[in-house]
């Protein structure tokens, strides 16, 4: 994982990790009780990976349901991803939730004009975070390995982020 840009400053992705790591320890985070509420927002900002449009639903305070898509048309490297994810809360806190996940998506992927099309398995564990003034903002960030075919089966590691506003 390459957490420097090509110029020599810092990667977005980098920078996000370090917020996220900082007001994971902030005293003055505060979250608002989300069962059973709709969340639309991003996902699956990360190296490597597509950003993609998501909706979550907080089934009861320890489950939450995940669907998301994504695509992108970048010239001769085309992508589109569609899938799902569960999460199980395994620590309540009051202003964070730690989750465990397992997720599927379907994928296809166009790159230097080959065609290929399979899946991803993945799993790992992640935590969102509430802001202070803002409950029903949530910050996730999660990390975990995936098995991806497509283009031949391969195992990776995931770091991503993303972010849900619940209704």
């Amino acid at each position: 994982m390459q957490f420097a840009a090509r110029r020599g400053g810092p990667s977005i992705l980098f920078l996000l990790l370090l917020a996220g790591i900082l007001l994971s320890f902030s005293p003055q985070l505060e979250a608002k009780p989300q069962e059973g509420r709709f969340g639309f927002g991003v996902s699956h900002i990360g190296p490597n990976l597509t950003p993609q449009i998501s909706i979550a639903w907080k089934s009861s305070q320890t489950t939450v349901l995940e669907a998301h898509t994504g695509f992108s048309n970048q010239s001769g490297n085309n992508r589109f991803d569609l899938g799902g994810r569960f999460h199980r809360n395994l620590f309540i806190e009051e202003n964070q939730d730690f989750y465990f996940y397992l997720g599927a998506s379907l994928n296809s992927r166009e790159a230097a004009g080959r065609n290929s099309s399979g899946y991803t398995l993945e799993s790992g564990a992640g935590s969102e975070i509430f802001l202070n003034g803002l409950p029903n903002f949530g910050l996730n960030f999660s990390g975990g390995f995936a098995l991806v075919s497509g283009g031949g089966t391969r195992i990776e590691s995931r770091v991503a982020f993303g972010l849900h506003y619940y209704f």
